[in-house]
C-alpha cells in the first residue's frame, strides 16, 4: 500500500474510492478532534468548481516551522499596515464592558473577532 495509515504530514495517495476517502483523511495529518460536527462537502464541488479546500492547526504549523510562521506574520503585519487587508471585528468593547465581550465568545455569538479598547 503506498500510503501509511499512522500519521503522516506527505502522504502519497493513490486513487480511493468515494467511500473510503473520510477514513484516508482521517487517518493523516496530525488527528485532532475538536467538538461539534465539521462541516460536510461533498468532493465533487472542489473538482467542478477548480477550486481548492485546505485545512491548516495553526498552532501545529508554528511548531512544526516557527520561522516560516514568523515570515508568515511579519507579512501579514505588512499587509495590514498597507491597508491591503482588514480583519473583521465583529464587535468592540470598552475594557469595562470585557464580561460582556466574553459571554458573546461564550455563547458563539462572534463572527470574527472581538475586541477590547481602551480609553486613550
Amino acid at each position: 500500500m503506498p500510503f501509511r495509515l499512522k500519521y503522516q504530514t506527505t502522504p502519497e495517495l493513490p486513487f480511493i474510492p468515494g467511500s473510503e476517502v473520510t477514513g484516508v483523511l482521517k487517518s493523516i495529518g496530525a488527528g485532532v478532534e475538536g467538538a461539534g460536527d465539521i462541516p460536510r462537502i461533498p468532493l465533487n464541488l472542489p473538482l467542478i468548481k477548480g477550486c481548492s479546500i485546505v485545512g491548516v492547526w495553526i498552532g501545529a504549523f508554528a511548531k512544526r516551522d516557527p520561522a516560516r510562521h514568523r515570515a508568515n506574520a511579519v507579512e501579514l503585519w505588512k499587509w495590514f499596515a498597507a491597508g491591503k487587508i482588514k480583519p473583521h471585528a465583529w464587535a468592540t468593547y470598552p475594557l469595562e464592558k470585557a464580561a460582556d465581550a466574553l459571554n458573546a465568545l461564550a455563547g458563539r455569538k462572534v463572527a470574527g473577532k472581538v475586541v477590547l479598547t481602551t480609553e486613550a
